[in-house]
Parts: structure tokens; C-alpha cells; sequence
């Protein structure tokens, strides 16, 4: 076909062929989940020995340049040697001192400083195995400081010597606070404090050694603490342990020698539901405390200690809904158990024996219970109460104390039942003339000294008393018709 007639063709309004429309195909991008990949942990080593140097030249010569490479979850060990710095560490490391890096290193890695050898400011961060000291014996130099704004703190098997503050505790306060862990650490003849916090939660000291010198204060202090458990630690010729504004604790199993301090375990005002217990307490001037206490210490637990050789056992004042159990005191030089303005608290099953004065003294002191407990041998009375009333004094026994055996001094409206009072050596149950409106049944009193029962008030009660006296068992009565 020749071009004019192709031209001629489309020209004349042929129907031009039609074409299909094609479908345009969506894309959707899609990706696969890649698997969880975790960094592993590496072991960075410090040692600054020449000979280190040249067996391991990338080794640090220094913690803190160690810590600044580490990756967080690594491990930093430390070579035997002495280390003059302050470490401070902002990232999850665990740091071990004491570590051979050459064959035949040995001995301890020592850091001293005049600040801070270890400020601890992340959390999980383990510090262990060193020995801390000042670098030239300055006042305000710090073992190790904790930040309050983290936790899970691991402070394990280190030396402090000779530091204003061994160890500055804080950790953060409140449900997600991580467990810290104080354990197996020496401390010795710190000038000031050898644990010291404001602010701890959730932690554990345990299996401690604190060593003083008269010399120095060497004061283990809580306040503002929670849910802090100090467990199996031993005090000797320290200022024992004193806690404040403390709750939901305990001071569990351990030895308190010699202590220096007004009181070995001193409750000094905020502590409630705190239990005290199997502890082993010998000599000072109060083993169980509250005479420096600044508020009420309440709804506590004191119980299964031993307790030999102090001026008081446990003295308390001001404290309410506490129970005293189970404690044997003996060998103090005044009181056992003493009680000033206590109210709604129980002294049960304690044995007191021994001791210079009373084993338990109640002063000022109301609704209380005094059960179960067995007074014995002691120079003093056996049961003293003091301008103290309405109080229940039952199924004790009382037997050979120099003194009394039950004693009410101007006090009111008490119950003493039950109570077997035996071989005291003046008299068994003495009511002064100035205690009134008080109920005395089925108690058990024989052979004591001047009389076994004794009343010398005036009223309208039993045998022309002002108490009342029923089925008691008696050899002897200062008055003709004591029941």
C-alpha cells in the first residue's frame, strides 16, 4: 500500500483498535523481625606494675581509666597494688579487687584518697575485695558513697580503715528500689561513722565485722530506712548500732562486745515494726535502748536476745504496742527490763536474773501486760511498778530476789493473778500505802522474808485496805484477812 492510500486511511475516521487497560499492581513493603542480638559482657584489667606493662601493655594502669572504657554489664579486675585515685562509677559495672593478673601477684588492691575511693552512681554496680583508705589521713575522706538515686548496690568482702565515713549508704525508696547487698566487709577504727545513711530501702548487712578503737566514734546509723534487714554482723568496742525514722526492719542475730555507745542497739525515735531478735549482748551501758530517742518507737518486736553484763538490759520510754519476749538478761548492773511512759506493750517470758536493781521496773507507764516471765535472784525487786496503772501483772514466777517480789509504788487499779512469788527476802507482794483500787487473786506467795503478803493502805477494800485480795495462797499477812 502506497503512502498516500495509509494516509487516506486513517484520514477517513477508521475506528482505531482499542486497547486494554492493564491493572496496576500494589506494593507493600515488608520487613522480617531481626533476633534480639545482646552485647556480651567483656573483663577489662587493671594492673600498674612494670612488669604488667610489658606482659600486657593494653591493660589500664589505672580504675577509672578502666571504668571510662568498660561497656556497661562488664567486669573491671584489679591487680594487687596500691591505687591513689577517686573512681567514680556511672555505669552497671562489677569491679573486683585482689585479682592476680601475673603469676605470684598477691595481696590486697588498695585505693586511697582523700575525697571518695569509690562514689557509686548507677545501678547494680558491685565494688569487692579492696581495701580503702585516705590517701593522707584527711578529715572528710570517704570508703565508698552510694547515690540516692539508684540501687542494687553490691558492696562486698572490702577493708575500710581510718576513714571519717567508711560508707555512706543511700539508695533510692520505694517499690522498684533493686536489693542491695552489704556483706562480708571489715571495718576498723573509723573516725566518724563506719556505715552511715539517710535515706536505704531494701537492703541487706550481713555478715559484717565492725572493729573499733576508743579513740574512735565508729557509729553504724540508719535513719529514714525501710525494709533494711542487719543480719549476723559482730560489734566489738564500737558505738554499737542506732536507728532513726525506721521501719519494717530487723536487727537479727547479731554480736554486740563492749560497746561504747549510751545503747548497743539504740531505737532513737520514728522506729516501728521493727523486730530485734537472737541477738547476743554483752556489756555496756544499755543493751536495747531508747533514751536518746527524739519521738515515740512503736508496734516493735524485742525478743530471744541474750543480754549479760550492761548497766540497764532493755530500758524503753515513750513506746507503745511493743512486746519484750523471750529475752534471757542477766548480770546488769541496775534494771533487766525497764519501762518509762510505755502503754498497751507486754514484757512475756523473759528470764531476768542477777541483776542490781529490779528485773522489771514499770515508771509512769499504763494498760500493759507483764505475763509468763520468771525474776529471779536479783538485788532489787523482782516486779516493780511505779506510778504505773491499770496494768496486768499475771503467771510470772518471782522467787529469791533481795528485795520484793511484787511491788506497787503510787500506783492504781493493776491485776496481779496467777503469779507464784517465792523465797524473796523481805517481803512477797508489798503494796505501799499510796496504791489503791488494785485486785491481787490466785497468787502463790511462801516463804518470804518479813511477810508473804503486805498491804499498807487504808479503804473500804479487803481487810480494811483500799485493794481488793482473793484466794491467794499465803503463810504470812501483814494483816489478818488478806485472801
Amino acid at each position: 500500500m502506497s503512502f498516500n492510500a495509509l494516509k487516506n486511511l486513517f484520514a477517513s475516521g477508521a475506528t482505531k483498535p482499542s486497547v486494554r487497560s492493564r491493572p496496576v499492581r500494589q506494593f507493600t513493603a515488608r520487613f522480617e523481625q531481626l533476633e534480639t542480638r545482646q552485647m556480651l559482657s567483656a573483663t577489662v584489667w587493671v594492673d600498674n606494675s612494670a612488669m604488667n606493662a610489658r606482659v600486657h601493655p593494653r591493660d589500664y594502669t589505672s580504675i577509672s581509666a578502666a571504668v571510662a572504657a568498660a561497656r556497661p554489664g562488664d567486669t573491671i579486675k584489679v591487680a594487687p597494688g596500691q591505687y591513689n585515685e577517686s573512681v567514680s562509677i556511672n555505669k552497671t559495672l562489677t569491679i573486683i579487687g585482689g585479682q592476680a593478673r601475673l603469676a605470684g601477684e598477691l595481696g590486697a588492691s588498695v585505693v586511697k584518697s582523700d575525697t571518695t575511693c569509690f562514689r557509686l552512681a548507677a545501678d547494680n554496680v558491685t565494688v569487692q575485695g579492696f581495701t580503702t583508705a585516705p590517701a593522707s589521713a584527711a578529715l572528710g575522706a570517704y570508703g565508698i558513697a552510694t547515690d540516692p538515686a539508684h540501687s542494687g548496690y553490691k558492696i562486698l568482702d572490702d577493708i575500710f580503715a581510718d576513714e571519717w565515713f567508711a560508707l555512706d549508704l543511700a539508695t533510692t525508696i520505694g517499690s522498684a528500689t533493686k536489693p542491695t547487698t552489704v556483706s562480708g566487709n571489715q571495718f576498723g577504727a573509723n573516725s566518724t561513722y563506719s556505715i552511715h545513711s539517710a535515706g536505704l530501702s531494701n537492703t541487706t548487712i550481713s555478715g559484717n565485722k565492725f572493729a573499733g578503737q576508743s579513740n574512735s566514734a565508729d557509729k553504724f546509723s540508719l535513719s529514714n530506712a525501710a525494709s533494711v534487714q542487719i543480719l549476723n554482723n559482730q560489734f566489738d568496742n564500737t558505738q554499737g548500732i542506732q536507728l532513726q525514722n525506721t521501719t519494717n526492719s530487723k536487727v537479727d542475730g547479731n554480736v554486740i562486745t563492749n560497746c561504747r555507745g549510751i545503747n548497743a542497739i539504740d531505737l532513737n525515735g520514728g522506729v516501728n515494726s521493727t523486730e530485734i531478735a537472737f541477738n547476743t549482748l554483752g556489756t555496756g551501758f544499755t543493751a536495747v535502748g531508747t533514751e536518746t530517742a527524739t519521738s515515740n518507737n512503736d508496734n516493735n518486736q524485742i525478743s530471744h536476745n541474750t543480754i549479760a553484763g550492761f548497766s540497764i538490759g532493755i530500758a524503753l520510754n515513750q513506746v507503745r504496742n511493743t512486746v519484750v519476749s523471750a529475752n534471757t538478761i542477766s548480770n546488769c548492773k541496775y534494771d533487766g527490763i525497764h519501762f518509762g511512759g510505755g502503754s498497751f506493750d507486754a514484757v512475756t517470758g523473759n528470764n531476768v536474773s542477777g541483776c542490781g536493781m529490779s528485773g522489771v521496773q514499770l515508771v509512769d507507764s499504763s494498760h500493759m501486760t507483764v505475763s509468763s516471765n520468771v525474776f529471779s535472784n536479783n538485788a532489787g525487786d523482782g516486779i516493780l511498778l511505779r506510778r504505773s496503772n491499770e496494768n496486768t501483772v499475771t503467771s510470772n514466777t518471782v522467787n529469791g530476789n533481795q528485795h520484793f517480789g511484787i511491788h506497787l509504788i503510787t500506783s492504781n487499779n493493776n491485776t496481779a493473778s496467777g503469779n507464784t512469788v517465792n523465797a524473796n527476802a523481805t517481803v512477797g507482794i508489798l503494796v505501799d500505802a499510796d496504791a489503791s483500787g488494785n485486785t491481787f487473786i490466785e497468787n502463790s506467795a511462801t516463804s518470804n522474808g518479813t511477810w508473804d503478803l503486805e498491804d499498807d493502805t487504808a479503804g473500804s477494800g479487803t481487810a480494811g485496805t483500799a485493794n481488793i485480795w482473793t484466794n491467794n495462797v499465803a503463810n504470812t499477812r501483814s494483816l489478818a484477812g488478806l485472801g
